[in-house]
């Protein structure tokens, strides 16, 4: 009913679905299900209500369906454009997040903080100049692999300025 372009009809099949498995599993799927229809039918802010709810009933089941949900919760306030929302998607992530995370969940919850950094400018000092320094010696690398007039010496390996003709 969503493919076709009729998210109302959607809906109300949603809501006439019947709970024959025991769990809150279920029910939380239902509402990342009714959370997405809302998202595609341009009704994103209620999108992100419906999304977080979700995000809560399967946070104890289903923690792979909870973190979807809070990254289309993360879809939903930027098409709203509530940005601010993003900080309270950031926090819920971050509870769900254990350490050794697979790389699929990993890059899930890196795109949903940077998005919180980038929204609420809060990217922090030293991931900044970290990044800039990253940035700064890859150009010094470039410049000396591949440019014709680059330096007979090798760049240095610092993240910070240095004494070299290409410098961010």
């Amino acid at each position: 009913a969503v493919r076709s372009g009729r998210p109302d009809r959607a809906r109300r099949l949603l809501r006439r679905a019947r709970i024959t498995r025991p769990g809150g599993d279920l029910e939380g799927e239902r509402r990342l299900v009714a959370g997405e229809i809302e998202l595609r039918s341009a009704a994103a802010e209620p999108a992100i209500d419906s999304l977080l709810v979700a995000a809560d009933v399967l946070a104890g089941t289903r923690r792979d369906l909870a973190i979807r949900a809070l990254m289309r919760a993360g879809e939903a306030a930027c098409f709203s454009g509530n940005h601010l929302r993003y900080a309270e998607i950031a926090a819920r992530a971050e509870a769900l997040r254990r350490p050794h995370e697979p790389e699929h969940l990993e890059i899930i919850f890196k795109h949903i903080a940077g998005f919180a950094a980038i929204f609420l400018g809060r990217y922090r000092r030293a991931l900044f100049a970290c990044s800039v320094g990253f940035m700064r010696w890859t150009w010094r690398v470039g410049y000396y692999a591949y440019a014709a007039i680059g330096p007979a010496r090798s760049p240095p390996f610092t993240l910070g300025r240095a004494d070299y003709p290409a410098d961010l």
